[in-house]
């Protein structure tokens, strides 16, 4: 499992790195963040001059990564988990 700092996932986000944009697609099966990164990256947003584009360009990309942890999460045996976007 790969765990992203804030940084790193603006460059993923802004695309602004090919290699980069390469190795997280190479890896997308195992990659995360933590809660605080999130906060980082909302708090970023919420300050930025294009708040409803970067929240839209967060959200595809937190919506991307719970799709692959979901996956993940389901190859262990006997653990539960709960996708809070999609209700289930």
């Amino acid at each position: 499992m790969f765990m992203l700092d804030t940084d790193i996932c603006i460059f993923v986000m802004r695309k602004q790195h090919s290699k980069l944009t390469d190795r997280v697609k190479q890896h997308a099966d195992r990659i995360c963040i933590s809660s605080i990164t999130y906060a980082e990256l909302h708090f970023g947003v919420m300050h930025s001059g294009q708040v409803d584009h970067n929240l839209q360009r967060l959200q595809a990309f937190r919506l991307g990564l719970d799709i692959r942890n979901d996956r993940e999460f389901g190859r262990v045996p006997e653990l539960k988990t709960k996708n809070w976007l999609s209700g289930n």
